[in-house]
Order: C-alpha cells, then sequence, then structure tokens
C-alpha cells in the first residue's frame, strides 16, 4: 500500500480557520486554497467564529426539549437525540440527532452535546438548492460533545452527501466540531468515527469541508469486507488513523486551535 502526503504551507496560526482574528497579524497569504475549488486567486485565511444555540437568525427553532413530531428527545444510553428514519429534518437546535433510512437536511443545524448518528445503509441528503451546516457542540460541562468517545459516527455503507454554504461566516463548513470538546484520550479515543463503505460529499464542487479541531477521526472497515470508504470533503483534524481502504479528497491536521496530533496508517 502507498500513500502520498503533500504538504503545504498553511496561515500564520497553523489554521485555515483561525480561532480568533487576532490570529490573523501580519495578514495570512497561505491556508485557503482557493485555487481547489475553481477559484484561481491567493488563498486567503479567515476567522470562524463558534455559533450560539440562541442565534434564531441561523437556528429557527429549538429541539431540545421537544422534537419535531412534537415528543420528547428519545434516551440513546447517555445520549438525548431526536430520532428521524425518513422524511426531512427541519433546522434548528437540537441535543442531539440520530438518522436512518433516507433523511434529507436544509439549512443549519446546531447539536447540543449528544453529537450525531447515521445508521448504517441510512442514506442523508442536502435538498435541492439548499445548502447545509452542522455545528456539533458541547453539553453544559463545556466539554463532552457526545458519548463512547465519538461524538459523530457515520456507520456501514451510509451515504452523506450535501452541499456547503457559500457565504457567510461559514462558507464550506459542512461539519464543524466545537474548539471546546475535549480531545479525548485512552485507545478508543477517537471522536468522529467512520466505519467501513461510507460516502461522504459529492465528487463534483463544492466539496466543503469537515472541520474538527479537536478531534480524533478512526476509519475503519467493520463489517463490508473492506469496501472502500470515500470522502470528497477536505478533512481539517487533530488527528486521523486510517484503517481499511479509504480515498480522501485532501487532509488538513491543524497547529493552531489545539496542539497538532498526526496521520496514523494503522492497517
Amino acid at each position: 500500500n502507498r500513500i502520498t502526503v503533500r504538504w503545504i504551507e498553511l496561515c500564520t496560526s497553523g489554521q485555515p480557520f483561525l480561532a480568533s482574528s487576532s490570529g490573523i497579524n501580519p495578514p495570512a497569504t497561505y491556508g485557503w486554497r482557493c485555487d481547489e475549488y475553481g477559484d484561481n486567486q491567493p488563498p486567503v485565511c479567515r476567522f470562524v467564529p463558534e455559533p450560539s444555540s440562541t442565534d434564531r437568525s441561523l437556528f429557527p427553532v429549538d429541539y431540545r426539549s421537544r422534537c419535531p413530531n412534537g415528543r420528547a428527545p428519545t434516551k440513546d444510553g447517555s445520549l438525548s437525540v431526536c430520532v428521524f428514519n425518513s422524511g426531512s429534518v427541519p433546522p434548528g437546535v437540537y441535543p442531539g440527532l440520530k438518522l436512518s433510512g433516507q433523511v434529507t437536511l436544509a439549512g443549519n443545524y446546531y447539536l447540543d452535546g449528544s453529537g450525531l448518528q447515521v445508521m448504517g445503509n441510512a442514506r442523508v441528503i442536502g435538498q435541492p438548492g439548499q445548502s447545509v451546516f452542522i455545528f456539533i457542540g458541547p453539553d453544559r460541562s463545556g466539554s463532552n460533545c457526545g458519548s463512547n468517545n465519538a461524538s459523530v459516527t457515520f456507520q456501514q455503507n451510509s451515504t452523506f452527501v450535501v452541499t456547503p454554504p457559500t457565504s457567510g461566516a461559514y462558507k464550506d463548513l459542512v461539519l464543524f466540531q466545537s474548539r471546546s470538546c475535549q480531545v479525548q484520550g485512552g485507545s478508543n479515543k477517537n471522536s468522529f468515527d467512520i466505519q467501513g463503505g461510507v460516502t461522504m460529499g459529492s465528487p463534483d464542487p463544492p466539496y466543503g469541508v469537515i472541520y474538527l479541531p479537536t478531534a480524533h477521526i478512526d476509519i475503519g472497515p467493520e463489517g463490508t469486507g473492506g469496501t472502500q470508504t470515500v470522502i470528497n470533503m477536505r478533512v481539517i483534524a487533530y488527528e486521523i488513523r486510517l484503517r481499511g481502504p479509504v480515498y480522501f479528497g485532501d487532509i488538513w491536521i491543524p497547529s493552531g486551535d489545539v496542539k497538532h496530533g498526526d496521520i496514523h496508517l494503522v492497517e
């Protein structure tokens, strides 16, 4: 097996998305490689603030007490989630989301402490003409962003293909995990679990960005007999662990907001 690694110059603080605007001093000229998205212009670093769950201009409805079906969120172990087995998921603030079957997303989602679960063989797509932005926030402790060491899980053979925002503060971002989320340790320390045969993102632009500055990403071949996982997105994470066949559009390891990690080729 062979992997080709290309090191690139990043922003002043080592991040394409900075934790504070004061990090852009002097103005950075490296980091966000616009040329790869067809813009054919010099890359520019930019400040990306963390959104608030109370911002109704971004997240129109608060579903933490009552899910859109009018019921209280479902208890799933230590998690509290709204469950969707089909249909459209309204934008807004949720304790967490558990998606199966075929579901459609459109707009902005704030997940407050219980993270995101996409179940095996689920198909999660964006509504035509609508962008999708998902913020993975911490719970009231201020550091936990899910349980079982995974704040985001994509189970075997699931599909997640949405269009990122094309303007505004969260331009290009599809998944953004809070910088406050605790960097987890131990032998099972992944906070983003992508299992075998998963497809994320479209091979056509705009591809979108997964920005997880404190996450350990684990990508494995579970239950698929070695079926390749395909991630047509730019991935920014603390650490990435690869097991089994994986195609990546692009990988960045940050070193600005948190101490940078590494890429581990395990199998």
